[in-house]
């Protein structure tokens, strides 16, 4: 679960959110029916942490505004992005092994 979380995380900051969960989603439930699992337990984590961008610009509207207003670089970015997208990603798949049996 953690090698698809990290697959969504880092390719929403290149791809449309949405775009991207219509993509993959498909490819998780028949990956979750084949290992014999709830595909919700597959899926869910992966629409969540699709929507964690905040490395680039173009991750969304109000990282390109804080961007151009505040007159940042890249790097100014990217680093603090990183680090939330990381506690974010565990987060999430944390929460998702411990509260995953009750919920699916």
């Amino acid at each position: 679960m953690i090698v698809l979380a990290i697959i969504c995380s880092v390719m929403s900051e290149v791809i449309c959110n949405a775009g991207l969960v219509t993509l993959l989603l498909p490819i998780f439930a028949t990956l979750a029916e084949d290992l014999h699992i709830n595909p919700l337990l597959l899926m869910v984590p992966a629409t969540i942490t699709s929507n964690f961008c905040f490395m680039l610009p173009v991750g969304t509207p109000a990282n390109t505004i804080a961007y151009e207003h505040a007159h940042l670089k890249i790097s100014d970015m990217a680093l603090p992005g990183f680090v939330v997208k990381l506690i974010t990603m565990f987060v999430t798949v944390i929460m998702t092994y411990a509260l995953g049996g009750a919920v699916f």
